[in-house]
C-alpha cells in the first residue's frame, strides 16, 4: 500500500476527477462538508480535502459540488514572515491585488570574540521586534482595508513572530476569518507571495493505493 499527497489546481479538478475514473475505474463517491472521498473498484481510495469548508453538498452533482465550490472565487490576506524579511497581501480570485515586502536586518549566529551571549540576544531580540512592528503597520495599510471581505488569512513562516503580530492591537479585524498554513522555505519576496496566492487555492488530495 502506497500513499500519495498532491493538490490540484481547481481549473484543473474536473479533468482530473474524470482521469481518476480512467485510470481506476468509475468510483462510489461520498462527500461531505470537509471532505470528498472516491472508492474506486481497484481498490484505489482518493480524499480530497473541501477548500475553504464547509461545502454545501449538492446531491446531483456527482462529487457534490466540489469543483464549483473550489473555483469559487475567495478573497485571502497573506501574511509571510521570516526573521529579516516579511511579504503580506491579498490575493483575489488567486491573484494579488494589493502586497507589501519588508526588510530588516536581524542579526545571526555572533562569531567568536564577539558581543557577549546576552548582549547579542538583546540585540537580535531588539531587532525582530523592529521587524515585527514594521510588518504589523504594512499589514494594517494593506490588508485591514480588506478585513470585511476575506474568506481566509494565509500565515506562513516564524511561529514565535506570528504569535506576536497577532497580539497587535492594530490587526485584530485580520483574524476573524479562517486561518490557513503556508509552508514557507525561502526567504518572503514578491515572487513568494505570488506563488502563495495561487497555492491557497488549490485542492488537497490523498491518493492510497492498493498493495501489489
Amino acid at each position: 500500500m502506497s500513499r500519495r499527497d498532491l493538490t490540484v489546481a481547481p481549473e484543473r479538478l474536473a479533468d482530473w476527477l474524470a482521469g481518476v475514473d480512467e485510470r481506476h475505474g468509475p468510483a462510489l463517491v461520498d462527500a461531505s462538508a470537509e471532505t470528498v472521498a472516491l472508492r474506486c473498484p481497484d481498490g484505489t481510495c482518493v480524499e480530497l480535502d473541501v477548500p475553504y469548508p464547509p461545502l454545501d453538498v449538492d446531491r446531483d452533482d456527482r462529487y457534490g459540488g466540489l469543483v464549483a465550490h473550489a473555483l469559487t472565487s475567495r478573497t485571502v490576506g497573506l501574511l509571510l514572515l521570516r526573521r529579516g524579511s516579511a511579504a503580506v497581501g491579498v490575493a483575489a480570485g488567486g491573484r494579488l491585488v494589493a502586497a507589501k515586502v519588508e526588510r530588516r536586518r536581524v542579526q545571526g549566529r555572533t562569531a567568536a570574540g564577539g558581543w557577549s551571549q546576552q548582549r547579542f540576544a538583546r540585540r537580535r531580540e531588539q531587532q525582530a521586534n523592529e521587524l515585527v512592528g514594521v510588518v504589523a503597520e504594512a499589514a494594517r495599510r494593506v490588508m485591514v482595508p480588506y478585513a470585511d471581505r476575506l474568506d481566509a488569512m494565509a500565515l506562513g513562516g516564524d511561529r514565535l513572530l506570528l504569535r506576536t503580530l497577532r497580539d497587535d492591537a492594530r490587526l485584530a479585524p485580520l483574524w476573524r476569518p479562517a486561518q490557513l498554513s503556508v509552508p514557507v522555505v525561502r526567504d518572503p519576496r514578491h515572487d513568494v507571495l505570488v506563488e502563495a496566492a495561487g497555492s491557497v487555492r488549490r485542492v488537497r488530495v490523498t491518493v492510497v493505493d492498493p498493495p501489489g
